[in-house]
């Protein structure tokens, strides 16, 4: 049955679904500060390997707080720039309420919040997690965030000026696979049959991948087409028509970001 909670119920209750995770935690709140305490209950949860979710909006974090949160090795850190939604959920059980995760809420404001689980309505707790899966595809990841877009040599007035930078993104992304930069080509040995490359362009090489069709079809259908190119054995996705990049560090994140989109497309529809 489900159950109306209070702040002090809210922030309690919130806590619990934290401290209970077994799998999975989602934690969705647009403003986004946590206290000691709870910082604690995160670790303690990374610890038991729980797979974690959180997303944020409105205000961008701190580099010290998105320090903390990323030294979680299962946690995931996406931000939403509408998001208004807060909800908070485990295996089992949710909290759909009026508080954000943040200190200054649980101390000052007034809140009201509803505690339901799995078992109470199943086809509810179902339709929320549909949607939190709709609101994490319209969020962004911030793990670039954590690293520095700074341009070294070999790289300063090069064409490949992009390349360190996407190969830590995509290291962090994929941690158990292997990227190495080569003659100017970022390359990986995604999986049997399945060769990456990245110049300024992201490249599929196709030698024994059975896949292909299917991947055809399914770009077809997205925003990727119109700079996709196909040939027998390989896939080119290309940066945007016209587009002229210079060496600096913004176009460095911009580009990084732009293929590192794509590739993780390809690799979710191929795993």
């Amino acid at each position: 049955m489900a159950k109306f909670l209070t702040t002090t119920g809210t922030a309690s209750c919130i806590e619990d679904i934290v401290r209970k995770a077994l799998n999975q935690l989602t934690l969705i709140t647009p403003y986004l500060k946590l206290s000691w305490q709870f910082e604690q209950r995160l670790k303690d949860a990374n610890k038991r390997k729980v797979k974690m979710t959180i997303i944020y909006g409105k205000v961008e974090l701190s580099k010290p707080e998105l320090e903390k949160l990323m030294a979680l090795e299962h946690l995931e850190l996406l931000f939403c720039e509408n998001l208004h939604a807060k909800c908070y959920i485990n295996d089992e059980t949710m909290v759909m309420s009026s508080m954000n995760l943040h200190e200054y809420s649980e101390r000052y404001n007034r809140e009201m919040g509803i505690l339901f689980t799995k078992s109470d309505d199943p086809e509810i707790f179902e339709d929320v997690l549909i949607e939190v899966e709709s609101i994490k595809s319209a969020s962004r990841s911030i793990k670039n965030r954590l690293f520095s877009p700074k341009i070294e040599e070999p790289y300063i007035n090069s064409t490949d000026f992009h390349l360190p930078l996407i190969q830590k993104l995509l290291e962090s992304e994929f941690p158990d696979r292997s990227f190495y930069i080569e003659d100017s080509i970022l390359k990986c040995d995604y999986t049997e049959g399945l060769r990456l490359h990245v110049d300024q362009r992201a490249i599929f090489r196709f030698d024994a991948f059975n896949g292909k069709a299917k991947l055809k079809k399914m770009l077809d259908s997205t925003e990727y087409n119109a700079r996709c190119f196909w040939n027998e054995k390989t896939l080119h996705f290309y940066l945007p028509k016209g587009y002229q990049p210079e060496v600096s560090e913004e176009e460095q994140e911009y580009i990084s970001e732009y293929l590192l989109d794509f590739i993780k497309t390809v690799a979710k529809f191929i795993n």
